[in-house]
């Protein structure tokens, strides 16, 4: 494991613990994310913000690399 890959690592066991309820183990051993496509946002978030300033994930449609 590369250190570049380090944060999200991080993020996905927070994620299973936090979200999944699953324990540190659990959220070890479960599949990996991968993310191997550009840094660059594929939408424009200030068009999806509400007044009040969040974002509505529910607006944002993924984009499949072509």
């Amino acid at each position: 494991m590369g250190g570049a890959y380090l944060p999200i690592r991080h993020v996905s066991i927070l994620t299973n613990i936090i979200d999944f309820g699953m324990n540190v183990q659990e959220a070890e051993d479960d599949a990996r994310w991968d993310h191997s496509g550009s840094s660059e946002p594929t939408v424009k978030l200030t068009d999806k913000l509400s007044t009040t300033g969040q974002v509505n994930l529910c607006q944002i449609k993924p984009t499949m690399p072509q």
